[in-house]
């Protein structure tokens, strides 16, 4: 597959004079039309088909949706009930490839978030990159990734997440820091924390020092985890988080901490009373964080 690798910066990634493409996937697709098709998908799949014959009847059922994007990711969720994520990962890599070419898709182009019509396509292509990091191949998980901030910097899905994972996974610390300075203002640890990580891992002891105080006054439940080696039990497994509270930091201990070495966790350590003093106040101040959470994950 043919992939445009953008050389991310913060001063070309914000550059406005980028030509913008803007589509109209699934303008005629109402959303209730999806319980037809998770039927129709559902039947195909309890049938006993060869996955050649499988693809066929795939590929009819996508023809009838207009090219829908959305349908295509829908189909490759109920393939992954069946097949491994790499015969899925060829199948929407595929898809996306035919959609690039048939519709001329550029990732050299501005492809932004706010075009509802560019949303479906955005969702596959972030999720194609899911696909491969979930595979272990970094590298085209890098480029999707990339590619999606330099097309929608504004990064309304999180692909800045998924990327920090794949440097980190690739010790490619210099390009967190990059990111970091890309997204000056992000507001999760999944960023704020790599980022004092990478200075660490490059040795930049002094930067770190620098940025730790501005990290505990944000992040202080995120680093207490860090520091005891452990998150606290929430009750229960949050789909999402609060920023700055228990939620973010359980998600990040359970994603990040293995790139912790316990050279790192000493630096940490050295800030502990502040941590936790820092660490107590957001408990207070998001004293309502998990019971909201809870009501709003239906538990």
């Amino acid at each position: 597959m043919v992939f445009f690798m953008s050389r991310l910066n913060a001063s070309s990634v914000w550059d406005e004079n980028i030509e913008l493409q803007l589509f109209d996937f699934c303008e005629d697709f109402e959303f209730s039309k999806f319980e037809v098709v998770a039927s129709k998908l559902d039947k195909l799949l309890r049938r006993k088909s060869s996955k050649v014959e499988l693809l066929k009847s795939v590929k009819r059922l996508i023809a009838g949706y207009k090219d829908c994007p959305d349908v295509i990711q829908l189909v490759a969720e109920f393939l992954l009930e069946k097949f491994d994520v790499n015969f899925v990962k060829k199948f929407v890599e595929r898809e996306v490839e035919r959609l690039v070419k048939k519709y001329g898709i550029s990732f050299e182009l501005r492809m932004p978030w706010d075009h509802i019509g560019n949303r479906p396509f955005l969702r596959l292509y972030f999720y194609l990159g899911k696909l491969y990091l979930n595979s272990g191949e970094l590298n085209n998980a890098r480029k999707v990734f990339e590619n999606l901030i330099w097309m929608n910097p504004d990064d309304n899905q999180g692909a800045r997440w998924m990327l920090v994972e794949v440097y980190l996974l690739q010790k490619d610390y210099k390009s967190v820091l990059n990111l970091c300075e890309i997204y000056k203002n992000e507001y999760s640890s999944y960023l704020s924390v790599n980022c004092l990580l990478a200075l660490l891992k490059l040795g930049k002891i002094r930067e770190a020092e620098k940025m730790v105080k501005n990290v505990i006054k944000s992040h202080a439940i995120t680093l207490e985890y860090l520091i005891d080696g452990k998150p606290e039990n929430l009750g229960f497994e949050p789909e999402y988080f609060v920023p700055f509270g228990r939620s973010e930091g359980y998600l990040y201990f359970k994603e990040f901490y293995k790139y912790w070495s316990k050279k790192e966790i000493e630096f940490l350590k050295k800030y502990e009373k502040e941590i936790r003093k820092k660490a107590n106040y957001w408990r207070k101040e998001l004293k309502d964080e998990l019971e909201n959470l809870k009501a709003f994950s239906n538990i």
